[in-house]
């Protein structure tokens, strides 16, 4: 097991594509999720015709998460309806667990954490082609709520979409 502190926020590097993109960020960089506005950096995304699974355990808490944006098909589709993202009331220094389908793998992703109302970036984690990553600990964000989002790295559909898949904790004590 490998343990990664959170990196700075930061932009990734960006592509020619997220360039052009950039002045329609405030358009497309919220994903609403029950009401509440998730801001995710657009980064581009792989398609496929399916959606990738991505699964966190702590502990004996576990979660199957939902997308709230992803491309499908060469299509950017937002999922405004979805269930609110899971959140789990965790202690301190818990390890957290991330598994991702074989095709989230292949395409790269990282984590990113943000505040508990999914507006400023805490940081980030490149986790590069790993179906499995246990490098965070429930205790490595500053706020005791937070959200980590699991973000697909870069590939030439959808206009700068890429696919997320939220998760939020509690920590107690």
């Amino acid at each position: 097991m490998t343990r990664h502190p959170l990196l700075p926020l930061q932009w990734l590097r960006p592509s020619s594509a997220a360039a052009r993109t950039r002045g329609a960020t405030s358009r497309r960089r919220a994903a609403l999720v029950g009401g509440a506005a998730l801001a995710v950096p657009l980064l581009l995304a792989g398609c496929s015709s399916a959606l990738p699974q991505v699964s966190v355990r702590v502990g004996a808490q576990s979660e199957v998460l939902s997308p709230t944006q992803y491309c499908l098909d060469g299509e950017p589709r937002f999922y405004p309806d979805a269930e609110r993202p899971p959140v789990l009331r965790v202690g301190s220094g818990e390890q957290i667990t991330i598994e991702v389908s074989e095709h989230l793998a292949e395409s790269g992703w990282q984590v990113q954490i943000f505040d508990e109302q999914l507006e400023e970036q805490l940081g980030q984690v490149p986790v590069g082609n790993e179906t499995v990553f246990d490098g965070i600990f429930t205790s490595d964000a500053r706020p005791a709520a937070y959200f980590l989002v699991i973000v697909q790295d870069a590939g030439p559909e959808c206009e700068g979409l890429s696919g997320a898949w939220p998760i939020g904790f509690v920590r107690d004590g």
